[in-house]
């Protein structure tokens, strides 16, 4: 989800990293947020610049379902960059200033692509800033003219599951683990699939979610415990947050794990349907067995 966000007396959206996965971008993409002035609404359209200037060119139109009554701002639009690896998009202090006296904070947000794919999303008022939260329903395929130049585009996005040791260290690849979660579910990140596997099931290893950002969005950045609890039977397991020695963004369950799988007494083929809730004190787990074989 994507939400306007309020910290320090300044203003952007989040999540970044959300909106950059629904709308493919690989790299940090400079697009045009354009304010339509009614119902929270939002046209999204690619950044083109103005020869070899910093300049953006204004929206190619504006959209049929905007309001003319607010026509005497100047600036109905900001340029702002998504990128996969950041959770702030910035949002430009002068369009808040014009606006925010017709931004109700109470209502959800619509964000439209250029395809006319419509988003919801919803504000909130987290630690002094207001973000804007995208849903899975809005995707933006838009042509990324100008990408922030800071930016390096990583393959490891989709990558499967890492399978990592007792102590913390990753190896390079997990040619063992195996992703269950359905393509249209790829962003809704507080609920996913794992499938264990042998060395999942049988060896000391961490847990690590698919997709790998699923703990890394909704797991607090200083969060070090989270609660596993078994919809079966509701015992709740105090699990350890593992922050990752390679990448820091990237989290794994350590303690705990280890002690509620064993209960579970879980087998290759297994499959945990999990449950983050939000805030991401709980998360919740179905153990759904393999058949087995006679």
């Amino acid at each position: 989800m994507v939400i306007f966000k309020r910290r320090e007396d300044k203003f952007y959206i989040s999540d970044g990293r959300v909106v950059a996965r629904r709308n493919g971008f690989k790299k940090p993409t400079t697009v045009i947020l354009y304010f339509e002035g009614v119902d929270n609404r939002f046209s999204m359209f690619p950044a083109i610049y103005e020869g070899r200037s910093s300049s953006v060119r204004p929206p190619p139109s504006i959209p049929a379902n905007s309001s003319r009554s607010w026509s005497e701002h100047p600036t109905p639009y900001f340029k702002t960059v998504i990128s996969p690896y950041e959770e702030r998009i910035d949002i430009c202090p002068y369009w808040l200033n014009n606006f925010e006296s017709i931004i109700d904070f109470k209502w959800p947000v619509t964000i439209v692509n250029h395809k006319n794919q419509e988003g919801m999303a919803n504000w909130k008022n987290i630690k002094g800033r207001w973000p804007i939260c995208l849903s899975s329903d809005s995707e933006d395929e838009s042509d990324d003219e100008h990408e922030n130049e800071s930016g390096n585009e990583s393959d490891d996005d989709d990558d499967m599951d890492e399978v990592v040791d007792h102590d913390g260290d990753e190896p390079d690849e997990a040619d063992d683990m195996n992703e269950v979660n359905d393509e249209s579910d790829e962003e809704d990140f507080f609920e996913f699939s794992i499938k264990v596997t042998h060395s999942l099931a049988y060896t000391d290893q961490v847990l690590v979610s698919y997709p790998k950002q699923n703990f890394q969005i909704c797991i607090g950045d200083n969060q070090k415990q989270i609660y596993l609890r078994d919809v079966d039977t509701m015992s709740v397991t105090d699990c350890t947050v593992i922050t990752s020695k390679r990448y820091a963004s990237e989290k794994y369950l350590g303690d705990g794990w280890y002690t509620y799988k064993k209960q579970k007494r879980l087998r290759p083929g297994d499959v945990l349907h999990c449950t983050i809730e939000d805030p991401p004190q709980y998360m919740n787990v179905k153990v759904i067995r393999a058949a087995r074989r006679r």
